[in-house]
């Protein structure tokens, strides 16, 4: 799954309002359903899935891709934290 899916299957497990989403993280309704709903772009910029991550109360998290029990990750940030 891309961001983009990921972010829209979260949004419908957690039955979120978009308005007040969209709201929150300084975007339009409009804005949002076009970000996550048109095929002109594959994906999201980094800084706006971490903001509706954000919002959602999820991290966006680098980790290697061969994790094991010590692995350290690192949680993506927008640079306000």
């Amino acid at each position: 799954m891309n961001g983009k899916e990921i972010i829209k299957q979260v949004i419908k497990e957690q039955k979120i309002n978009a308005s007040k989403m969209a709201r929150a993280i300084g975007i339009t309704k409009q804005n949002l359903f076009i970000t996550l709903n048109t095929d002109t772009t594959k994906d999201t910029t980094v800084s706006k899935l971490v903001a509706m991550a954000n919002y959602l109360d999820y991290d966006v998290v680098l980790v290697p891709k061969t994790v094991s029990q010590n692995t350290k990750g690192y949680i993506v940030t927008r640079g306000e934290e």
